[in-house]
């Protein structure tokens, strides 16, 4: 309940939390030395945003792994994941994603033989994020990154192998700047999984197009109704997500429009009318869109 209450603002009744700690209290007076015990009284803690409890609760669980079932691992992970994620706090996130890949070597994020869909899409996101590390110790090199994705993917159902690793191997270039090569391997034909894979290549390849700086925009305007065409169609995603990303095609094109503006009140008009399309319609990727704005008003 309280890991709900996290995650979706689940209301919890103040009387529960009396109850908890009934629960608590009888199961350190039926067995002193329960490790489990303690270290779901430490999660309930954590959980409750009290302060120092992850350190407390990771420790613990790192002194008697080898005692601790791999339910209850699976379980004790999920929670310090969803703490780190929802503390906004950027060491919490950095240590939530050195976990998360430790959850998968450890065998935690499978389910029977095969790790899930949005799993294998979240590590790959990970492994992305450690080639850009500020700390030298923790940056993955690009090869290091893309034979640690040919692990993740081998654990996948064999159908979603294929696309998902030509997805994070698109962005993986993308990542390093290499927008050619990131269109060519993005534009290759492949069934991905679900909508959440195509529609977020699609905006990987809008994009590198952008940043391509190519004088000849007809591949990045193709591009962009072939998104509103495919966008318009689905019916598997949540209006919500839809608007995010129809929020974004509008907010990238009015941007690569103003990349073009040589004067500087019109560029200026511009891009104020951007700030408020976005302020008001929030889109995918806004700290990406942000970032090339801030570029533009130099």
């Amino acid at each position: 309940m309280l890991n709900h209450s996290l995650i979706a603002d689940f209301p919890i009744d103040p009387a529960l939390h009396n109850k908890m700690d009934k629960v608590f209290k009888e199961v350190e007076q039926a067995n002193t030395e329960s490790i489990i015990g303690q270290l779901y009284k430490l999660s309930s803690q954590m959980l409750k945003q009290e302060p120092n409890q992850y350190e407390q609760l990771k420790s613990l669980l790192d002194e008697h792994s080898a005692s601790v079932h791999i339910d209850d691992k699976k379980i004790l992970y999920a929670f310090m994941h969803t703490f780190c994620v929802k503390s906004n706090n950027p060491m919490y996130i950095n240590k939530v994603r050195k976990l998360y890949v430790r959850r998968f070597e450890e065998g935690l994020l499978h389910e029977g033989e095969f790790i899930s869909l949005m799993n294998a899409k979240g590590l790959c996101t990970t492994l992305l994020r450690f080639t850009q590390a500020t700390d030298p110790t923790e940056r993955l090199s690009k090869i290091a990154a893309e034979e640690k994705m040919q692990e993740v993917v081998q654990e996948l159902r064999l159908e979603h192998r294929k696309s998902t690793l030509q997805f994070h191997l698109g962005v993986l270039e993308f990542y390093f700047k290499n927008y050619i090569k990131a269109i060519q391997i993005l534009m290759q034909k492949t069934k991905y999984a679900n909508a959440f894979f195509d529609f977020d290549a699609r905006t990987v390849l809008l994009r590198s197009y952008y940043l391509l700086d190519d004088e000849d925009d007809d591949a990045f305007y193709n591009q962009i109704r072939t998104f509103k065409l495919v966008l318009k169609k689905d019916k598997s995603i949540s209006d919500a997500y839809k608007l995010g990303y129809s929020n974004f095609i509008d907010s990238i094109r009015m941007l690569q429009e103003i990349k073009y503006k040589f004067g500087k009140n019109e560029k200026r008009i511009s891009i104020e009318k951007l700030e408020k399309f976005m302020s008001q319609n929030p889109p995918t990727v806004l700290s990406w869109l942000q970032t090339q704005l801030n570029l533009l008003k130099q």
